[in-house]
Parts: structure tokens; C-alpha cells; sequence
């Protein structure tokens, strides 16, 4: 959930966004009951879920090149926070960060449907 705010120049929209990020991911358990240190004796993926609350911030540009149709490029960075795992053997305690970049381009169409009719233009 995010939030839009910018400043327009004519048909061109430089604008900056945040809000909170929610997402899951997986837990990874690795398990080494021989050597400190010396690798994972194997990984366990758990697909369990895991709910993460973060935050979202970035920013775009937008260009209306028709009344109704606009293309827009756009950055966003978002950070669920960390996620610790400990599986109880050697202290073997996994500290995973949740944190993505992306980069979107879109093209975007506005639907008028409840929009003011034209101005009347009077000529005399």
C-alpha cells in the first residue's frame, strides 16, 4: 500500500511514492552436526508461512502523451526486514535480509467514465 506525490509540468509528472510493504518468504534451515564451520550438511527449505511487514519507498517519472494514455518509469525499494533462524545445533543461527530493488516501466490507460463533460465554448 503506497501513496503517489509530485509536482506536474504540463503533461509530465515527476513524482515520489512510500508506504508499507508486506510479503513472505522461505525459512532456511541448515543443519552441520559434525564441524563448526565447515559447510551445511544439508538445507531444509520450508515453504511455511512467513508474514513480513516492511516499508516501500522510491520514485518516477510519468508522460501523458494522449488525454487518456501515459508511460511511466519507476523505481521502488523495499525492505521486509530480518529473519533469524536458529536450529539449535553447534549455534548455528541463520540471519537472512529481505530487501528488493526494482525497476518498472508501464504504460498506463485512464478510464473517464465519470469525468466533466467538455467546456462549452461560445464564439460570437
Amino acid at each position: 500500500m503506497r501513496g503517489r506525490g509530485g509536482i506536474a509540468f504540463d503533461r509530465f509528472l515527476v513524482y515520489g511514492t512510500g508506504g508499507v510493504a508486506f510479503g513472505t518468504g522461505p525459512t532456511i534451515n541448515t543443519f552441520n552436526p559434525f564441524l563448526i564451520g565447515a559447510g551445511p550438511f544439508f538445507n531444509n527449505l520450508n515453504n511455511n508461512s512467513n508474514w513480513r511487514v516492511g516499508y516501500a519507498v522510491g520514485g518516477g517519472v510519468e508522460y501523458a502523451f494522449l488525454n487518456n494514455w501515459s508511460v511511466k518509469l519507476e523505481y521502488l525499494f523495499t525492505d521486509l526486514g530480518r529473519t533469524n533462524n536458529n536450529n539449535g545445533f553447534f549455534f548455528n543461527n541463520n540471519n537472512f535480509r529481505e530487501r528488493n530493488h526494482i525497476v518498472r516501466a508501464g504504460l498506463n490507460y485512464k478510464f473517464d467514465w465519470f469525468g466533466a463533460p467538455a467546456p462549452v465554448v461560445a464564439r460570437y
